[in-house]
């Protein structure tokens, strides 16, 4: 009965999966090719005929297989393969006329019953001839992919027209059916022209299935209808058993192991386990104490491998676990696999990780020191030993409270001191930008990651040296409101002398004219800066030099901005003026004879007294009208650069005489009272430019 079920499970999958064949309505037996049937055509024994006999058709063409009368004189059109007979049937009352055809073949397709040289109606069929298949050759039944299915592959070197499979199972169940299913594949055979090579699988799919053990054996035919069972080809004997079993512990004793925490980052577990197939299906969970509800752990948290024994149905899970690691408290763990095998009991592996921990060592540290042109500060440190990982923190000792956390970089890695335990290198950054001023002392911690523990294990490191944190000031507040000649080069350079730590990260430089017009900042075309701090102190000297901004025919008033980043109350703010270009008188003639005065453009007159009374005195009053008039041409400015020491002197009514906004004035931007005249040139005595040494406070 239950081979019966496969049969009609079996046929049913034979009609989507077998290569179709053409059937007519009239078909003959089906003949094994290479055999000699007889085929016979029949006719009542009281009909008159003068020739009675059956014609084959032959590779497209008809052939006369056999011709007999009434008396039973029969002849053929070969002789060689076809050998008519001709009997009466007395108990069917039937003449029969038959034809005996030596090794039949697929080229005899079709036989018609002729009477009288006339063909029979509807007396014919279509001759099918078949090629039993060899006897096949078979693998499995053997696990596949992740083991959730057992495939037993039959191949036949040779059958024909098709093939189709069936396979006998024994101890299935009805139930068992939906679990299985078969596939079949033919190509045209190697080794044998016009034949087929045959595939067949049967595929058993376990997950779900019982616990049981089948013995599976093929069957291979030719794929016609109604064929005798001699056309079956089979093994000789069922193929090897394949039992299925669910995935068990080997011995219920191996449970609720202890495992030791190894020095590397990783828990490793063997587990003996038996089942067939192996198992392909894991979870693993973790608990904090035995009565608290399990944690599932990704995929990614551990890995499973399976090695199999000598036995099918015995072998080895290795679990390696690498995520979700507790190492300073004791974690409960429980494994599940299975194979899809249904079983009475589920597969459960409990233990139990217990690990120590190693308190870090004292940190040690360098710094703090500033970074970034001043914009903040670093302390980097080292603990060349912790475990299983730690991260450093700091701590205000002394000084202003900080308004942020520090930005932290930290790294564990492998220690070469210590091989079983880690090196954590961290890198705290404190930005200076709105700190307050004062002296700041750290000192630093490294505390243990991962590890539950009230209060943290934590190890302190020594109190860092003090960082003074000052914002940009003058050394001298009352040194300010300079004023400069303007330089001969084109481009000033100043040295301003301030105090504050760190350094100014941020200058600006602002401009604007005596003759009114709005303060403007300048850009880094126009000037440039540079610091040179003084060793051992808070401070240092700002290298200005201005090449943009500066004109020759006005005097420019600048204000310099520069911070560090350091809150401060009072704005640093360095103002100086520089002076137009001095106006130099025109030279005498006489001492400059030949050369002429290219500089008329204050159209002032520049007279030599002396001079024009010796002309007078010595000329006629005619000649005297004629110099003076030569004098007029002349009368022009000369270059400063060649004038003779006794001419340089400012003309009269400069434009430090001109009416303009008063230098002493602060709220109008003007810092120094200036004023001259070509009689009484002015005393620069108290604005000279500060370039001295100063001597600087120590930086504590």
């Amino acid at each position: 009965m239950l081979i019966n079920a496969l049969a009609r499970f079996a046929s049913g999958l034979i009609l989507f999966l077998m290569v179709p064949g053409v059937f007519l309505q009239n078909d003959c037996s089906y003949y094994e090719e290479g055999t000699s049937p007889t085929l016979t055509c029949r006719l009542p024994a009281n009909e008159m005929f003068n020739s009675f006999g059956p014609r084959i058709e032959v590779d497209g063409q008809l052939v006369n297989a056999g011709s007999c009368d009434r008396n039973g004189a029969c002849s053929t059109d070969d002789a060689s393969r076809f050998r008519p007979s001709f009997f009466i049937n007395s108990t069917s009352n039937t003449a029969n006329a038959g034809v005996t055809v030596d090794k039949i073949t697929r080229k005899d397709t079709r036989l018609t019953c002729y009477k009288d040289g006339v063909p029979i109606p509807g007396a014919w069929c279509n001759i099918k001839v078949y090629v039993k298949a060899s006897p096949p050759q078979c693998e499995g039944p053997r696990f596949v992919g992740d083991n959730t299915t057992a495939v037993t592959t039959c191949t036949t070197q040779r059958i024909y027209p098709g093939g189709k499979c069936d396979y006998r199972i024994r101890n299935l169940g009805e139930e068992d059916f939906q679990f299985l299913s078969l596939s079949a594949s033919e190509t045209d055979s190697r080794q044998y022209p016009g034949d087929k090579e045959f595939m067949c699988q049967l595929l058993i799919h376990i997950t779900g299935m019982p616990e049981k053990t089948y013995h599976v054996r093929p069957e291979i035919t030719p794929n016609l209808p109604g064929l005798p069972a001699s056309a079956v080809a089979t093994t000789p004997t069922y193929l090897p058993a394949l039992t299925i079993s669910p995935t068990a512990l080997y011995s219920s004793s191996d449970n609720n192991h202890d495992v030791e925490y190894s020095a590397s980052d990783e828990i490793e577990v063997n587990i003996r386990v038996t089942g067939n197939p192996p198992p392909n299906h894991f979870s693993l969970s973790k608990r904090d104490d035995e009565t608290s509800p399990p944690v599932p752990l990704s995929e990614q948290d551990f890995s499973v491998t399976y090695s199999a024994s000598s036995s099918d149905a015995e072998g080895t899970i290795t679990l390696v676990i690498t995520g979700g690691l507790d190492r300073g408290t004791t974690s409960f763990y429980t494994l599940k696999a299975d194979n899809g095998v249904v079983g009475t009991e589920e597969f459960r592996y409990n233990f139990v990780v217990r690990r120590e921990y190693t308190t870090p060592s004292k940190p040690v540290c360098d710094g703090p020191r500033f970074v970034d042109g001043g914009a903040a500060f670093v302390i980097n440190c080292t603990s060349e030993r912790v475990y299983p990982e730690g991260r450093c923190s700091l701590r205000n000792v002394s000084g202003p409270p900080l308004d942020q956390k520090p930005e932290t970089i930290y790294a564990n890695v492998a220690s070469t001191k210590f091989p079983d335990d880690k090196k954590l290198t961290c890198q705290m950054r404190v930005p200076v930008r709105e700190k307050t001023e004062g002296t700041y002392t750290f000192q630093v911690a490294v505390t243990l990651n991962g590890i539950t523990s009230s209060p943290p294990i934590t190890t302190e490191g020594y109190i860092l040296p003090a960082v003074n944190l000052k914002p940009t000031a003058l050394y001298d507040p009352t040194e300010n409101n300079h004023e400069y000649d303007y330089p001969s080069s084109g481009v000033l350079a100043l040295d301003i002398h301030v105090l504050g730590n760190p350094e100014p990260n941020r200058v600006q430089l602002r401009a604007g004219q005596g003759d009114g017009s709005a303060m403007v900042s300048l850009s880094s075309q126009d000037y440039q800066w540079e610091y040179d701090k003084t060793a051992g102190a808070v401070g240092g000297i700002i290298k200005l030099s201005i090449t943009g901004g500066l004109r020759e025919d006005v005097s420019t008033m600048y204000v310099l901005k520069a911070e560090n980043g350091v809150s401060s109350t009072d704005e640093f703010e360095y103002k100086f003026s520089v002076r137009r270009a001095a106006v130099q008188p025109t030279a005498d003639p006489q001492d400059q004879s030949g050369e002429e005065d290219e500089d008329s453009e204050e159209g002032g007159s520049s007279t030599n007294v002396p001079l024009i009374v010796g002309i007078i005195v010595a000329a006629v009053v005619v000649i005297a009208i004629l110099v003076i008039a030569l004098l007029i041409v002349l009368r022009r400015g000369r270059d400063p650069s060649e004038a003779t020491p006794d001419s340089n002197f400012d003309p009269p009514y400069s434009s430090f005489d001109q009416p303009g906004p008063s230098f002493t004035n602060p709220d109008n931007g003007i810092y120094a009272e200036l004023g001259a005249t070509g009689e009484n040139p002015p005393a620069y005595d108290t604005l000279r430019e500060k370039s001295g040494v100063y001597s600087m406070p120590e930086d504590p």
